[in-house]
């Protein structure tokens, strides 16, 4: 039998008529003394029916909230996902230092030009430097040996390089400003926000006579969607100034911020969680990979869409952690012989060796064909561009020849046909594979000789196997942090397979990859409430369709109706009209929508 929970009324009616039918009492009167201490006992029974009522809705995760739907997913080793701190760039500048821009274009060897204010620059102590076109690649110190400040011309020594209008000019004094990692910034306080505090995770530089420092990484010191502010928006310290004269702004929006899980997605995350259980369908994987984390930098996948190719059998799941980001790889490194290498040779001489660790095997490829034979060599140490060797050279090598940091897979053995590699997921279209079962190294053709599993870095050689002793080596790209944290989940680490067993079904390829971004242009108009701040309403209508925006997922739809809905609800909106897109947008399966160009500037319009 179901369990029924009763309410008050009912309990106290059976009661009465208990007491009425097995007893000679007969005064059940409101206020009466029996009637009084069967209410009372039939509100007791009514407050555990209640609570027994309540178990069942917490022990439900379809109808548990808060920390009660937190202890129901913590049965299936779920937790809910926290709020993630906003991240992005700011530039610090050096605000006691001169500075202007130019007026007029500028042809190399002239000998003036004229900026936009000379007031400050000054007028005695000639000749002094100057810097032109900072954050240019044609940048260049002059020195000023006269300035007309009715003109704003500066006669300077004959210019090395053109120079366009509006490129800066700065007078070169003082020394150089070095901003510690851990500095905090904000945006300023309003009429209806407290400040928003950011702190700086790497250093900040200001070479001697540049007036802005290199781009330096911010992270919100709180979590959330309210981190993700427009462009120019952060330009306060929190405390005292670096230096004298210190100024920070963010060139670009910031981005990533995002809300703690709500109880409805997490709960929908549960279901997906509980439907994947024990399946490789695409939910169950895109379930499985959702919400994983990068243990070193704290990425997370917040979004995941499966595309099944079975043209090519090879599968793409797309990730992406809410920020558009890009995969971060490792290149194994690539140079050239400085210098041609005779036989009986200890060191080989690179043109760049800064990416080469400080032992490693190289393979030297000849530069053009049919001069020399490839060698695989050990190298012990590397002092600059030269690298020690292990043992000498037994072949000859050319000026120019390439030189390729490899994966040293050992010798086969007899009929060996799989190999591992040491690092993985490998870059697409990045990998090289040698081998000298011929006698002498040669490039194996992919497809032909062997198939390679990019996910895992399997190798598998063709045919019935390689001969003993073959030596095998690769080059290759490949993947690290959440992308490939996100490939060992779905396809297993086979050097750790307790930990990453693996979603994917045996003998399935399926790539994570990332999607590609769709920036969103958005234009609208609104009207705003008499009396209100228009300059402050429309900066947050474009935050809220920015956050819109953002929040989509890998291939979801545009919708332009929920577009103005968000803006209706935002205070002192009186009205809304989107002049662009014209309708809703398609999105793709491959596609991400974001709300920002390829330069991180944001593409609403409000007008």
């Amino acid at each position: 039998m179901a369990f029924q929970p009763r309410v008050f009324e009912q309990i106290l009616a059976d009661m009465v008529a208990y007491v009425r039918a097995n007893t000679n009492l007969t005064d059940f009167r409101v206020g009466s003394m029996i009637r009084t201490i069967l209410e009372a006992s039939a509100l007791e029974d009514d407050e555990q029916y209640h609570q027994m009522v309540q178990l069942l809705f917490d022990f439900r995760f379809s109808t548990a909230t808060g920390t009660d739907l937190d202890e129901r997913a913590a049965d299936f080793n779920l937790q809910r996902l926290k709020a993630t701190q906003s991240v992005g760039k700011v530039r610090f500048r050096n605000g006691a230092l001169v500075t202007s821009e130019l007026s007029f274009n500028t042809l190399a060897a002239a000998v003036s030009i004229t900026v936009d204010d000379v007031s400050e620059f000054s007028t005695t102590g000639f000749p002094y430097n100057i810097r032109i076109g900072e954050g240019t690649a044609d940048v260049e110190d002059v020195a000023v040996s006269a300035l007309n400040t009715i003109t704003g011309v500066l006669t300077v020594a004959a210019l090395t390089n053109p120079h366009s209008a509006g490129d800066r000019v700065t007078e070169i004094s003082g020394s150089q400003q070095t901003i510690a990692s851990g500095t905090q910034v904000q945006v300023p306080a309003g009429s209806s926000n407290e400040p928003f505090v950011y702190q700086t995770t790497e250093k900040g530089t200001i070479a001697l006579g540049d007036y802005q420092s290199n781009l330096v990484s911010v992270i919100a010191t709180t979590g959330g969607s309210f981190g993700n502010i427009g462009a120019s928006k952060i330009t306060e310290f929190t405390g005292g100034v670096p230096f004298t004269g210190a100024l920070v702004v963010n060139p670009l929006s910031t981005g990533g911020g995002r809300d703690e899980e709500t109880d409805r997605a997490f709960r929908d995350r549960i279901k997906l969680h509980l439907q994947a259980l024990g399946r490789g369908t695409p939910k169950a994987l895109e379930g499985g990979i959702t919400g994983i984390e990068d243990p070193v930098t704290g990425q997370r996948v917040v979004t995941a869409k499966l595309i099944e190719n079975f043209m090519t059998e090879e599968h793409l799941l797309y990730i992406d952690d809410g920020t558009g980001f890009t995969p971060t790889t490792v290149i194994l490194a690539t140079s050239s012989l400085n210098g041609a290498v005779g036989i009986g040779v200890g060191t080989v001489t690179l043109n760049d060796a800064s990416n080469f660790p400080s032992s490693g095997k190289i393979i030297i490829v000849t530069a053009v064909t049919g001069t020399d034979e490839p060698e695989v060599l050990e190298y012990t140490s590397k002092n600059g561009n030269i690298l020690t060797l292990a043992t000498n050279t037994t072949a000859t090598h050319l000026n120019g020849d390439v030189v390729r940091l490899v994966d040293d897979l050992g010798l086969a053995e007899e009929g060996q046909n799989f190999f591992q590699a040491t690092n993985f997921p490998v870059r697409r279209n990045t990998i090289a594979v040698y081998d000298n079962s011929s006698g002498v190294f040669e490039l194996q053709t992919e497809g032909t000789d062997y198939f390679f599993n990019r996910t895992n870095g399997q190798l598998q050689y063709s045919g019935s196997g390689l001969p003993v002793g073959t030596r095998v080596v690769l080059a290759y790209t490949y993947y690290t942090g959440l992308f490939a944290q996100a490939q060992k989940v779905l396809n297993g680490d086979p050097n750790d397979p307790i930990s990453y067993p693996g979603l994917a079904a045996a003998g399935t390829i399926i790539y994570i990859d990332t999607p590609t971004i769709r920036a969103i242009s958005v234009i609208i108009s609104i009207s705003v409430a008499n009396g209100e701040d228009e300059a402050e309403i429309k900066e947050d209508v474009q935050i809220v369709i920015e956050n819109y925006l953002d929040s989509r997922t890998i291939g979801e739809n545009v919708i332009l109706a929920q577009i103005i809905d968000l803006v209706m609800e935002v205070d002192g909106v009186t009205n809304a009209k989107i002049t662009s897109p014209t309708a809703d947008l398609t999105i793709l399966e491959d596609e991400l929508p974001k709300s920002f160009n390829s330069s991180g500037t944001s593409l609403v319009t409000v007008l």
